[in-house]
């Protein structure tokens, strides 16, 4: 694993102004990720010229609104979290359990319900475990993983990302929540994976990252 500084993750989108580098992004309040984690998703997305976006975990969507917004025209973002009834067979971290269920608080809400930019965005719903992601396969050039924390359910995300990305031109896959206190488990396995991968994880946040030049 390389650790590297944020300004390093952003200037990989390279401008010629900075009138080049102004982007939209859903003003930060208690419920947004991290700005700077989010600036950093943005940049990797620009960096590959990312035209479809999986997410795995959609929480309140606010991710996937700034994703969206920041697709070129045809752009997609597909977004999976559980539905209620895969919850309710689901193996969760305790702190992922209460997440769905803020989730499903949120669900006739998420952040790109009702913008322009909802029909840029395809919602998916069941268990990133047994969902069948072949359709997808080496069709996508960005993937975000923030969905279950849990070792067995980042493992799956993690195969299954790679199998999806498409590995005949520039593309990303970016993993959250390295490093965070609750999850010990994902950074050992993220750490691990960084052995055999050159994986970068970006400090003064949670994000890491491997490009596929």
């Amino acid at each position: 694993m390389q650790h590297i500084r944020p300004h390093e993750a952003l200037e990989l989108y390279p401008t010629e102004s900075y009138r080049d580098r102004l982007t939209p992004l859903v003003l930060p309040d208690s419920n947004t990720p991290r700005i700077l984690e989010t600036c950093i998703l943005v940049a990797l997305m620009k960096h590959v010229q990312a035209e479809s976006v999986f997410e795995f975990g959609t929480f309140r969507g606010i991710n996937t609104l700034n994703l969206a917004v920041n697709l070129p025209d045809g752009g997609r973002v597909f977004t999976l979290d559980l539905d209620r009834e895969s919850a309710l067979r689901a193996t969760q971290h305790p702190h992922d359990a209460s997440i769905t269920q803020r989730h499903f608080e949120w669900e006739d809400r998420l952040a790109f319900l009702g913008t322009e930019w909802e029909r840029s965005v395809t919602q998916l719903l069941g268990n990133s475990q047994t969902y069948d992601f072949a359709p997808f396969r080496s069709s996508l050039n960005m993937i975000w993983i923030d969905g279950g924390h849990d070792l067995e359910t980042v493992k799956s995300d993690t195969g299954h990302a790679f199998t999806m990305l498409d590995m005949d031109r520039p593309g990303v896959i970016a993993w959250h929540d390295y490093s965070n206190p609750r999850h010990p488990e994902l950074t050992e396995y993220l750490d691990s994976l960084g052995a055999d991968r050159y994986l970068k994880h970006v400090e003064d946040t949670m994000v890491v990252f491997w490009l596929n030049r």
